[in-house]
């Protein structure tokens, strides 16, 4: 039951020999190939150059502190890190900050201090919309605008100046 394998070795080499020696062919005809189709397009693409170089080269120089600040952006690597590094600790110790405070004031009750108004919204919208019916039924102000607006000469109540309109008066010293 002893089998003969000597013969695999020369079949797996003359098949690996065939399939490399086919790839190189084929390589070798696709780089020539190329070679043919690319032959015209370098030679438009020089006469492009040729043609187009004092644009191109004018626009360089109207970019070169443009290209030479974007060179100077991978040196600052380590600043961005630094600053986005410490822009996002801040960020979690303010939430700690948040969440403890929060704590502690719902902890200890210390919210009471808030105005009643603030607390219970509903009674503060129902005053506010009846104030708001009670001008709205009124018409003794829209009589007062259209009095208003009938006699522009009418001289207007003046306020009272506050502590910037007055002068201040200052004492001589006579003590001299």
């Amino acid at each position: 039951m002893d089998m003969d394998l000597s013969w695999v070795y020369p079949v797996s080499s003359a098949i690996a020999t065939t399939f490399t020696t086919t790839f190189a062919v084929l390589s070798t005809i696709t780089i020539y190939a190329l070679r043919i189709v690319i032959w015209p397009i370098s030679i438009l693409y020089g006469a492009f150059l040729v043609v187009f170089a004092p644009v191109i080269y004018t626009l360089q120089f109207l970019f070169a502190p443009v290209f030479y600040f974007m060179s100077l952006v991978p040196n600052l690597k380590p600043l961005y890190i630094y600053f986005g590094s410490a822009a996002f600790v801040g960020i979690v110790a303010g939430l700690m900050l948040q969440l403890t405070s929060t704590t502690f004031v719902s902890l200890f009750s210390m919210d009471q201090g808030q105005d009643e108004s603030m607390r219970y919204p509903r009674r503060l919208e129902a005053r506010l919309s009846m104030k708001l019916l009670d001008d709205a039924s009124s018409q003794d102000s829209d009589w007062q605008w259209l009095d208003k607006a009938a006699h522009p000469n009418m001289k207007r109540k003046r306020r009272a100046p506050g502590l910037t309109a007055q002068t201040i008066l200052e004492e001589d010293d006579d003590s001299e």
